[in-house]
Protein backbone atom coordinates (compact mmCIF):
# COMPACT_ATOMS: atom_id res chain seq x y z
CA UNK A 1 0.00 0.00 0.00
CA UNK A 2 1.00 3.59 -0.58
CA UNK A 3 0.57 5.66 2.57
CA UNK A 4 1.08 9.40 2.84
CA UNK A 5 1.41 10.93 6.31
CA UNK A 6 1.31 14.66 6.98
CA UNK A 7 2.78 15.73 10.31
CA UNK A 8 6.51 15.09 10.16
CA UNK A 9 7.03 17.36 13.17
CA UNK A 10 3.99 16.03 15.03
CA UNK A 11 4.52 14.52 18.48
CA UNK A 12 1.92 11.84 17.75
CA UNK A 13 3.37 10.90 14.36
CA UNK A 14 6.98 10.74 15.54
CA UNK A 15 8.47 7.37 14.62
CA UNK A 16 5.29 6.00 13.07
CA UNK A 17 7.00 5.04 9.80
CA UNK A 18 8.95 2.32 11.65
CA UNK A 19 5.68 0.52 12.40
CA UNK A 20 4.89 -0.17 8.75
CA UNK A 21 6.32 -3.27 7.14
CA UNK A 22 6.14 -3.86 3.41
CA UNK A 23 4.34 -0.60 2.60
CA UNK A 24 5.36 2.49 0.67
CA UNK A 25 5.27 5.10 3.45
CA UNK A 26 6.21 8.78 3.12
CA UNK A 27 6.05 11.34 5.93
CA UNK A 28 5.84 15.03 5.07
CA UNK A 29 5.80 18.35 6.87
CA UNK A 30 3.50 21.21 5.90
CA UNK A 31 6.19 22.95 3.85
CA UNK A 32 6.47 19.85 1.62
CA UNK A 33 2.77 19.57 0.84
CA UNK A 34 2.97 20.84 -2.75
CA UNK A 35 5.63 18.22 -3.59
CA UNK A 36 3.56 15.18 -2.56
CA UNK A 37 2.82 12.63 -5.28
CA UNK A 38 -0.69 11.32 -4.61
CA UNK A 39 -0.73 8.89 -7.55
CA UNK A 40 -1.95 5.44 -6.45
CA UNK A 41 -2.33 6.53 -2.82
CA UNK A 42 -4.25 4.12 -0.58
CA UNK A 43 -4.29 6.12 2.66
CA UNK A 44 -3.67 9.74 3.62
CA UNK A 45 -3.10 10.21 7.37
CA UNK A 46 -3.53 13.75 8.68
CA UNK A 47 -1.74 14.57 11.95
CA UNK A 48 -1.31 18.22 10.98
CA UNK A 49 -2.06 21.11 13.34
CA UNK A 50 -1.92 24.78 12.42
CA UNK A 51 -0.79 26.85 15.44
CA UNK A 52 -3.46 29.41 14.61
CA UNK A 53 -6.13 26.77 15.31
CA UNK A 54 -5.55 27.38 19.02
CA UNK A 55 -6.64 31.03 18.92
CA UNK A 56 -8.54 31.67 15.68
CA UNK A 57 -11.53 30.26 13.83
CA UNK A 58 -10.40 27.89 11.11
CA UNK A 59 -10.90 28.64 7.44
CA UNK A 60 -11.52 25.10 6.23
CA UNK A 61 -11.48 26.09 2.56
CA UNK A 62 -7.88 27.27 2.97
CA UNK A 63 -6.79 24.47 5.27
CA UNK A 64 -4.37 21.61 4.80
CA UNK A 65 -7.17 19.27 5.84
CA UNK A 66 -9.34 20.19 2.85
CA UNK A 67 -6.37 19.93 0.48
CA UNK A 68 -5.58 16.40 1.68
CA UNK A 69 -9.23 15.32 1.57
CA UNK A 70 -9.68 16.51 -1.99
CA UNK A 71 -6.50 14.72 -3.05
CA UNK A 72 -7.57 11.51 -1.33
CA UNK A 73 -10.91 11.70 -3.14
CA UNK A 74 -9.35 12.55 -6.50
CA UNK A 75 -6.99 9.59 -6.32
CA UNK A 76 -9.59 7.22 -4.82
CA UNK A 77 -7.81 6.73 -1.51
CA UNK A 78 -8.99 6.76 2.08
CA UNK A 79 -8.17 9.38 4.70
CA UNK A 80 -7.54 9.20 8.42
CA UNK A 81 -7.94 12.35 10.53
CA UNK A 82 -6.51 12.59 14.03
CA UNK A 83 -8.97 14.56 16.11
CA UNK A 84 -9.26 15.21 19.85
CA UNK A 85 -11.39 14.25 22.83
CA UNK A 86 -11.73 17.98 23.43
CA UNK A 87 -14.58 18.13 20.93
CA UNK A 88 -16.73 16.75 23.78
CA UNK A 89 -15.97 19.81 25.93
CA UNK A 90 -14.77 19.81 29.54
CA UNK A 91 -16.52 18.84 32.78
CA UNK A 92 -15.34 18.77 36.37
CA UNK A 93 -17.66 15.80 36.89
CA UNK A 94 -16.46 12.46 35.53
CA UNK A 95 -18.24 11.75 32.25
CA UNK A 96 -17.69 8.83 29.90
CA UNK A 97 -18.16 9.91 26.31
CA UNK A 98 -19.00 7.62 23.44
CA UNK A 99 -19.09 8.55 19.78
CA UNK A 100 -22.74 9.60 20.05
CA UNK A 101 -22.06 12.09 22.85
CA UNK A 102 -22.83 15.73 22.21
CA UNK A 103 -20.02 17.63 20.51
CA UNK A 104 -19.67 20.84 22.50
CA UNK A 105 -16.17 22.22 22.07
CA UNK A 106 -15.43 25.07 24.44
CA UNK A 107 -12.41 26.77 22.85
CA UNK A 108 -11.01 27.55 19.40
CA UNK A 109 -9.03 24.31 19.18
CA UNK A 110 -11.91 21.98 20.04
CA UNK A 111 -14.43 23.85 17.92
CA UNK A 112 -12.04 23.84 14.96
CA UNK A 113 -11.51 20.09 15.30
CA UNK A 114 -15.28 19.57 15.24
CA UNK A 115 -15.62 21.72 12.12
CA UNK A 116 -12.88 19.78 10.33
CA UNK A 117 -14.51 16.45 11.21
CA UNK A 118 -17.82 17.57 9.72
CA UNK A 119 -16.33 19.07 6.57
CA UNK A 120 -14.10 16.08 5.87
CA UNK A 121 -17.10 13.78 6.07
CA UNK A 122 -18.90 15.91 3.47
CA UNK A 123 -16.00 15.30 1.07
CA UNK A 124 -15.10 11.69 1.79
CA UNK A 125 -18.10 10.03 3.41
CA UNK A 126 -17.41 6.34 4.02
CA UNK A 127 -13.78 6.69 2.93
CA UNK A 128 -12.93 8.65 6.08
CA UNK A 129 -11.68 7.48 9.49
CA UNK A 130 -11.72 9.88 12.43
CA UNK A 131 -10.01 9.10 15.73
CA UNK A 132 -10.72 11.20 18.81
CA UNK A 133 -7.70 10.93 21.07
CA UNK A 134 -7.32 11.69 24.80
CA UNK A 135 -4.09 12.55 26.68
CA UNK A 136 -1.06 10.80 25.23
CA UNK A 137 2.01 9.41 27.02
CA UNK A 138 5.16 8.98 24.94
CA UNK A 139 8.68 10.34 24.65
CA UNK A 140 9.85 13.89 25.21
CA UNK A 141 8.49 16.25 22.53
CA UNK A 142 11.19 17.49 20.18
CA UNK A 143 9.67 20.94 19.99
CA UNK A 144 7.46 23.24 22.09
CA UNK A 145 4.30 21.35 22.86
CA UNK A 146 1.21 22.37 24.78
CA UNK A 147 -0.10 18.93 25.75
CA UNK A 148 -0.04 17.07 29.06
CA UNK A 149 3.35 15.54 28.26
CA UNK A 150 4.81 18.92 27.34
CA UNK A 151 3.63 20.30 30.67
CA UNK A 152 5.01 17.30 32.60
CA UNK A 153 8.45 17.62 30.99
CA UNK A 154 8.62 21.34 31.72
CA UNK A 155 7.58 20.85 35.36
CA UNK A 156 10.03 18.04 36.07
CA UNK A 157 12.97 19.82 34.42
CA UNK A 158 12.47 23.19 36.05
CA UNK A 159 11.01 22.68 39.53
CA UNK A 160 11.40 20.64 42.68
CA UNK A 161 7.70 21.15 43.22
CA UNK A 162 5.00 20.31 40.70
CA UNK A 163 1.85 22.36 41.03
CA UNK A 164 -1.27 20.63 39.72
CA UNK A 165 -4.35 22.64 38.85
CA UNK A 166 -6.58 19.73 39.84
CA UNK A 167 -6.86 17.06 42.52
CA UNK A 168 -4.54 14.04 42.15
CA UNK A 169 -7.72 11.94 42.33
CA UNK A 170 -8.80 13.41 38.99
CA UNK A 171 -9.59 10.71 36.44
CA UNK A 172 -8.62 11.24 32.82
CA UNK A 173 -8.27 8.93 29.86
CA UNK A 174 -4.69 8.26 28.76
CA UNK A 175 -3.21 6.26 25.89
CA UNK A 176 0.37 5.67 24.85
CA UNK A 177 1.84 6.89 21.59
CA UNK A 178 2.78 3.30 20.74
CA UNK A 179 -0.85 2.28 21.15
CA UNK A 180 -1.96 5.02 18.74
CA UNK A 181 0.50 3.67 16.18
CA UNK A 182 -0.78 0.12 16.74
CA UNK A 183 -4.36 1.26 16.11
CA UNK A 184 -3.34 3.06 12.93
CA UNK A 185 -1.65 -0.08 11.61
CA UNK A 186 -4.74 -2.11 12.48
CA UNK A 187 -6.94 0.45 10.71
CA UNK A 188 -4.97 0.26 7.49
CA UNK A 189 -4.64 -3.52 7.52
CA UNK A 190 -8.38 -3.94 8.00
CA UNK A 191 -9.68 -0.92 6.01
CA UNK A 192 -11.52 0.42 9.06
CA UNK A 193 -13.51 3.60 8.43
CA UNK A 194 -15.89 5.68 10.52
CA UNK A 195 -15.74 7.69 13.75
CA UNK A 196 -14.06 6.18 16.81
CA UNK A 197 -12.69 7.09 20.20
CA UNK A 198 -9.06 5.94 20.28
CA UNK A 199 -8.87 5.52 24.03
CA UNK A 200 -8.00 3.21 26.91
CA UNK A 201 -11.19 3.67 28.95
CA UNK A 202 -9.01 2.98 32.01
CA UNK A 203 -10.19 4.37 35.34
CA UNK A 204 -6.75 5.76 36.32
CA UNK A 205 -6.21 8.63 38.73
CA UNK A 206 -3.77 11.41 37.87
CA UNK A 207 -1.78 10.51 41.00
CA UNK A 208 -1.00 7.08 39.52
CA UNK A 209 0.31 8.70 36.33
CA UNK A 210 2.47 11.19 38.23
CA UNK A 211 3.78 8.53 40.62
CA UNK A 212 4.91 6.31 37.73
CA UNK A 213 6.64 9.22 35.98
CA UNK A 214 8.34 10.18 39.27
CA UNK A 215 9.50 6.59 39.73
CA UNK A 216 11.19 6.69 36.35
CA UNK A 217 12.59 10.15 37.07
CA UNK A 218 14.29 8.69 40.15
CA UNK A 219 14.03 11.78 42.31
CA UNK A 220 11.55 12.90 44.91
CA UNK A 221 9.20 15.54 43.57
CA UNK A 222 6.65 17.29 45.76
CA UNK A 223 3.11 17.60 44.41
CA UNK A 224 1.08 20.65 45.35
CA UNK A 225 -2.58 20.53 44.43
CA UNK A 226 -6.12 21.67 45.24
CA UNK A 227 -8.75 19.25 46.50
CA UNK A 228 -11.18 19.93 43.66
CA UNK A 229 -11.03 17.77 40.53
CA UNK A 230 -11.15 19.54 37.17
CA UNK A 231 -11.67 18.33 33.60
CA UNK A 232 -12.41 14.69 34.26
CA UNK A 233 -13.24 12.35 31.40
CA UNK A 234 -13.20 8.85 30.04
CA UNK A 235 -13.76 7.84 26.43
CA UNK A 236 -15.60 4.62 25.70
CA UNK A 237 -13.54 2.33 23.48
CA UNK A 238 -16.28 -0.25 22.91
CA UNK A 239 -16.91 0.75 19.30
CA UNK A 240 -13.24 0.29 18.35
CA UNK A 241 -12.99 -2.99 20.24
CA UNK A 242 -16.17 -4.21 18.53
CA UNK A 243 -14.44 -4.12 15.14
CA UNK A 244 -11.43 -6.01 16.51
CA UNK A 245 -9.28 -3.03 17.49
CA UNK A 246 -6.32 -3.61 19.81
CA UNK A 247 -6.65 -3.25 23.58
CA UNK A 248 -4.31 -1.25 25.83
CA UNK A 249 -3.77 -2.44 29.40
CA UNK A 250 -3.11 -0.39 32.52
CA UNK A 251 0.25 -2.19 32.78
CA UNK A 252 1.25 -0.83 29.36
CA UNK A 253 0.22 2.68 30.38
CA UNK A 254 2.16 2.67 33.67
CA UNK A 255 5.26 1.22 31.97
CA UNK A 256 5.15 4.05 29.43
CA UNK A 257 4.90 6.60 32.25
CA UNK A 258 7.99 5.12 33.91
CA UNK A 259 9.88 5.26 30.60
CA UNK A 260 8.87 8.89 30.17
CA UNK A 261 10.26 9.64 33.64
CA UNK A 262 13.53 7.95 32.70
CA UNK A 263 13.78 10.07 29.56
CA UNK A 264 13.09 13.24 31.54
CA UNK A 265 15.80 12.23 34.04
CA UNK A 266 18.38 11.88 31.25
CA UNK A 267 17.34 15.27 29.91
CA UNK A 268 17.65 16.71 33.44
CA UNK A 269 21.21 15.41 33.79
CA UNK A 270 22.22 16.73 30.37
CA UNK A 271 20.76 20.18 31.09
CA UNK A 272 21.84 20.60 34.70
CA UNK A 273 25.15 18.79 34.91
Amino acid sequence: MKIIILGKNSYLANGIETYFDGHDVSVYSHKDIKTIDFNNVDWVIDFSINPSDFNHDISFAKSTHQFLALKAKEYEGKMMFISSRRVYGASDYLIKHDEKSLVSGDDYYSKNKAIVEKELYKILGDNLTIYRIPNVIGGIPHQKYTSFVGWVVKEFLNKNKIILNTSPKTIRDFVTRDYIHDVIIFTIQNSITGLYNLSSNLNVELSEIMEAISRGFGRDVQLIYPEIAKDQFLLSNQKLLSVGGPFMSQKNLIESCVKLGEEISREFINDRF
